[in-house]
């Protein structure tokens, strides 16, 4: 499994309003932002672009649209106005995360900390970071912290989980997944789960969380591969490479697809097919060649 961690870009309050914003609205907000603050309830009409709020909510708008340059820019000229912004800095700290920029981006979610010591999301997104670069010990000090300030959030519980499965504390890190899947029910925590369950060998439980993933969202790709490699340990190798042949038609450069389903036609005796997938298996992962060597 590659570790995913997950860090939200917009706080809690401006979710509803900012996803609305189309590229095309975007263009009218730089023109008469007060237009797009009316058609959406709760916002207060902000008169001039002399505040840093503006600047702030259209980060916010430019985040949702995938632009992080514009994102830096915007909350840049929001802290010149108000340096005591903690959500431009948040903004702007998952915008240079986004960019690979991760010792920027560490220094921006510690100034939103530094402003606000109750910022949840800053500490989860600070951990996101440190997990990134390898420091576990500061990345669970700050998922922890993001817990303690808010418990019912999910995604703190998901990278918690996803830091103690790379350490190999499987128990540990399924204990946080139940938190996650219960909070959210969302395809994602099924799918992360399901990976955990596999890896305790409870197959039968993966396989159940990796059907209801796929319930959830049936274009959740991953949540194919790993029922795929459940199938695979329950000995459906049927299963196994109809769910893995899906999962490769939409990631057609995923060597490990390729190399489990090598596997799974193996299994069946299927030597053309299997020869197939290992040499694509192997062009485009050539380290994969040494697991055959030691098998």
């Amino acid at each position: 499994m590659s570790v995913r961690f997950y860090t939200n870009f917009i706080e809690r309050q401006l979710v509803c309003s900012c996803k609305q914003l189309t590229k095309r609205t975007l263009r009218i907000a730089d023109k008469n932002y007060n237009r797009i603050l009316r058609q959406n309830k709760g916002l207060t009409v902000i008169d001039t672009q002399q505040n840093s709020e503006y600047y702030v909510r259209r980060s916010c708008a430019f985040g949702v649209l995938g632009e992080p340059e514009r994102t830096i820019a915007d909350c840049d000229k929001a802290l010149t106005l108000n340096p005591s912004s903690a959500v431009a800095y948040f903004n702007k700290g998952r915008a240079h995360y986004e960019l690979d920029q991760c010792e920027h981006a560490l220094a921006s979610f510690t100034s939103a900390i530094r402003i606000n010591p109750e910022f949840s999301q800053a500490y989860n997104a600070r951990g996101v970071v440190y997990a990134q670069l390898q420091q576990d010990k500061l990345a669970l000090s700050d998922f922890d912290e993001a817990i303690r300030l808010e418990p019912t959030t999910s995604l703190a519980y998901a990278n918690r989980a996803n830091l103690y499965f790379r350490q190999n504390r499987l128990e540990r890190a399924l204990r946080d997944m139940n938190h996650a899947v219960r909070i959210t029910n969302s395809t994602q925590a099924h799918s992360t789960r399901a990976v955990i369950l596999n890896r305790l060998n409870l197959h039968d439980q993966a396989l159940d969380d990796c059907d209801r993933a796929i319930e959830l969202d049936p274009v959740n790709y991953d949540a194919y591969f790993e029922r795929g490699r459940s199938f695979m340990h329950l000995q459906r190798f049927n299963d196994a490479i109809e769910d893995l042949s899906f999962y490769i038609e939409h990631n057609p450069k995923s060597a490990n697809g390729y190399f489990i389903r090598s596997y799974a036609y193996r299994c069946m005796k299927k030597a053309r097919e299997c020869q197939q997938d290992l040499a694509t298996a192997i062009s485009l992962n050539p380290s994969l060649s040494n697991l055959l060597m030691i098998n």
